[in-house]
């Protein structure tokens, strides 16, 4: 067996040098690499094509200036080679040609390696072969293909899913796909019961495809998906529940030729507005969560706190170190990019941006608060409810991983972190019951004292400033008149007179002119607020009133999919259906409970949100369970998680502990 592992490691580092090592030997005229600075900009842009990555580090090891990018739009041939440089300002870009098939090919390989590394645990037997599975699986990633042509023809000019002899890119991804499934099957075959306790690792290997808009373990996770239902697993309420909104949703739909820029959200969300791709989202969608429920199910007996408690730790602790690794050192940081399948690159610098805030290599700051945060919360509550030893190992880990909290400067995260702790802690003392109801009191006290404290804002300035962002973010005619301070009707606030105004004066979404239109005839009574007034002022003390405000001003949809939603993963029609002014770049809500009403609409976000209250009043005196969701809850609701494969999963994980048969640690 160590034989095998060390095998493993050797093969890892073939899989992580080679590729970026191979070159053209043979040179017409002996130029060696030369250092990367302005004055070798036009011999680099002269020869493409002919350098490897590994050629340029060599002589360019310390040279701080350079970034390393992947260059999408390459031939094949020059994958893993220098395709080009740019100056931008002091830094030079330097462009490295990679291909999708090889990337596929690539990533996927080195990620099936990282699963075998899982240890062995009782055989998973299945009653039926996996032929099946594998050809379902097959056709919907063909179906993603076609149904996002306009991501891959962004980059690939003869990007073709046509079904012909000569269509080899075509071909070769349909034939490889069916391979590293069967591979995939052999690994978890021995592994499967033990997959749940290493999922805290989804965080560090994010899985998202370099030139692919999808994520390995969604792939990975919907297969198991579709075994389950071969199996004969599936929860009926949730099938027929997500039937009726799948129908709703794909007989509403209007294909349009909206092209989303996915950006960060890459792997998860779909790129294109026509009904192949909602076809393919809807299904694998619902596949995946099978599978994710069929997982938990079968592993129950299986689950060990310790071992998730260890790599809750070890894999925070590694994001930190390698997000660090790759903000100082340009190579590691395209390398980590690559293999770990970020969403995006890591930080270039070791500094904070604007907000003070370092993500490191998560593609969100918020949710890599909220993980840290969530991993020191899990690590206090199974200490302390199972008394386990801690060592000075896990004091290291958690020191490590209290630094990604504070570097991520996520409040919200680290002060809910504080709070449920320390309501956990008194929960669970000896103390007598009247100190513990003092101590709540007094504490309660303490917190309302203290954001009345640094609330320096006026209830009607409140109760009002939602609804003003979504006006100011509103695209608004040059030609409204003005009062004698020069303010428009936008610009004052004057609600009545906005509703008054024409479509050619103010573009107004539906949701915001609903909103407008509630908040003026409900009165917005002082200290007896209306549900958008409350709204407006939950939003303030949070720092969500100008984010909130964007979402009420692109909110555009009508009344089926008010209360249906757009269809899973959808933001193109909420994003680019109804003009603002914040069109460019990726502005999300900074909710997930308004991510949810864009997929599934009110209807669908009030029957998720009553299943989790329901859920949570049930399971309430499971302790690791309670005060873990709550935490997870507090925190989704004013950050955009539900949008990135690892919080998703992480926040299944959590709801699942429910009533799992733990295993206890001797």
């Amino acid at each position: 067996m160590k034989h095998i592992s060390v095998y493993k490691v050797f093969f890892v580092l073939f899989l992580v040098f080679i590729p970026w090592s191979i070159t053209e030997a043979n040179y017409e005229t002996p130029y060696p690499a030369q250092e990367i600075v302005s004055d070798s900009l036009g011999f680099y842009q002269s020869n493409t094509c002919r350098y490897s990555v590994g050629e340029i580090f060599q002589a360019n090891q310390i040279n701080t200036r350079i970034q390393i990018l992947p260059d999408l739009k390459s031939e094949i041939e020059c994958f893993g080679k220098i395709n080009g440089v740019d100056k931008a300002g002091e830094v030079i870009k330097v462009y490295v040609g990679t291909n999708s098939n090889i990337d596929f090919l690539l990533q996927s390989i080195f990620w099936l390696m990282m699963l075998s590394f899982v240890p062995k645990n009782k055989s998973f037997s299945q009653k039926y072969p996996i032929s099946f599975a594998v050809f379902i699986m097959t056709s919907l990633l063909f179906l993603h293909l076609s149904g996002e042509d306009q991501f891959y023809l962004s980059f690939s000019d003869g990007f073709d899913v046509s079904l012909s002899i000569d269509n080899y890119l075509l071909l070769s991804l349909l034939i490889v796909i069916p391979i590293l499934l069967n591979i995939f099957t052999d690994l978890i075959e021995t592994r499967f019961y033990n997959l749940v306790n290493f999922f805290p690792f989804i965080f560090l290997f994010s899985g998202t495809y370099n030139s692919l808009n999808l994520n390995f373990f969604l792939i990975v996770i919907s297969f198991i998906g579709i075994i389950a239902i071969q199996e004969g697993f599936y929860s009926k309420g949730f099938t027929l529940i997500y039937f009726v909104f799948s129908i709703i949703h794909l007989v509403n739909f209007e294909t349009s030729d909206t092209y989303f820029d996915v950006d960060k959200l890459k792997g998860f969300i779909n790129s294109s507005h026509n009904k192949s791709s909602l076809l393919f989202w809807t299904i694998i969608i619902y596949f995946f969560i099978n599978g994710l429920l069929y997982t938990f199910r079968e592993s129950k007996k299986y689950i060990d706190l310790k071992v998730i408690k260890m790599n809750f730790l070890i894999s925070g602790c590694l994001i930190v170190i390698v997000g660090i690794a790759s903000s100082v050192y340009n190579y590691f940081n395209y390398l980590s990019y690559y293999y770990l399948g970020l969403n995006k690159l890591g930080m270039k610098s070791f500094n904070s941006i604007e907000g003070n805030t370092w993500r490191g290599i998560s593609p969100s700051a918020e949710a890599a608060g909220e993980y840290f945060a969530i991993v020191i919360l899990f690590w206090i509550i199974v200490n302390k409810l199972h008394l386990h030893k801690v060592t000075m190992f896990e004091i290291i880990l958690v020191f490590i991983n209290l630094y990604g909290l504070y570097r991520s400067n996520n409040f919200a995260a680290t002060i809910s972190l504080v709070i449920i702790t320390l309501v956990f802690l008194l929960n669970n003392s000896n103390l007598k019951r009247q100190l513990k109801i003092s101590l709540y009191v007094v504490g309660v006290i303490a917190l309302i004292a203290t954001l009345n404290y640094n609330n320096d804002y006026t209830y009607d300035f409140a109760s009002k400033t939602l609804l003003h962002q979504g006006i100011s973010a509103s695209i608004i005619s040059e030609n409204i008149q003005e009062n004698e301070y020069g303010l428009n009707v936008a610009e004052n606030s004057n609600f009545g007179q906005i509703l008054l105004l024409g479509d050619s004066d103010i573009k107004l979404s539906s949701s915001l002119k609903y909103s407008l239109t509630e908040f003026n005839a409900n009165g917005n009574i002082k200290f007896i607020p209306d549900k958008i007034a409350a709204w407006s002022i939950v939003s303030v003390p949070i720092n969500r009133s100008e984010k909130w405000g964007i979402f009420l001003a692109k909110y555009d949809p009508s009344m089926i999919q008010a209360f249906f939603g757009y269809g899973p993963q959808q933001l193109s029609e909420y994003y680019l259906g109804h003009p603002t002014k914040y069109d460019d770049g990726l502005i999300l809500p900074h909710s997930s409970l308004l991510d949810i009403i864009i997929f599934y609409g009110f209807f669908g976000a009030s029957v998720l949100v009553l299943f989790l209250i329901a859920k949570s009043l049930k399971y309430r005196k499971n302790y690791l369970f309670a005060y873990s969701s709550f935490f997870i809850l507090i925190n989704f609701i004013k950050s955009d998680s539900i949008l990135y494969l690892s919080s998703f999963v992480l926040g299944f994980f959590i709801f699942n502990l429910h009533d799992c048969k733990i295993k206890e640690a001797n």
